[in-house]
């Protein structure tokens, strides 16, 4: 018995319907277990330049669901000009997959006031107030 066109499309379609939505999630699965190692490797690195950094302490490295399995980072620095020192460390470690930073947040991004209200303590960096003319501080 012969198919005939329309049916042998539909068949086709059919079987691309059913096999790509499990060749997708194996694809992310084999990125998050690529990630997975890659974040334990540089587990030293990552702690030793958070503890000559402490601006970045506020910083967690994950698994990222998104983009078929990427490298994630979380939380929060204490202005804009922080994350380049930050993203040349990333890139230093050779990450097996695209690194996705929109969760990482400035503080001058976050409501400090709903954060602090949700028991949540903000470590930030301590500046000495600059002395005045007179000896004093501003």
């Amino acid at each position: 018995m012969s198919l005939t066109r329309p049916k042998r499309l539909a068949i086709v379609l059919l079987l691309l319907a059913i096999v790509t939505p499990v060749m997708l999630r194996q694809s992310q699965w084999y990125h998050i277990a690529q990630v997975r190692r890659h974040i334990a490797d540089i587990e030293p690195a990552w702690r030793s330049f958070v503890s000559t950094n402490q601006v970045y302490s506020g910083l967690h490295l994950y698994d990222y669901t998104g983009g078929d399995g990427m490298f994630g980072v979380y939380g929060y620095v204490s202005e804009e000009t922080d994350l380049e020192p930050f993203r040349l460390f990333m890139e230093s470690t050779a990450p097996p997959r695209p690194v996705f930073f929109g969760a990482v947040r400035t503080l001058s991004h976050i409501d400090i006031e709903h954060f602090a209200s949700n028991g949540r303590t903000i470590h930030l960096p301590t500046q000495s107030p600059e002395p005045t003319a007179d000896g004093g501080h501003e």
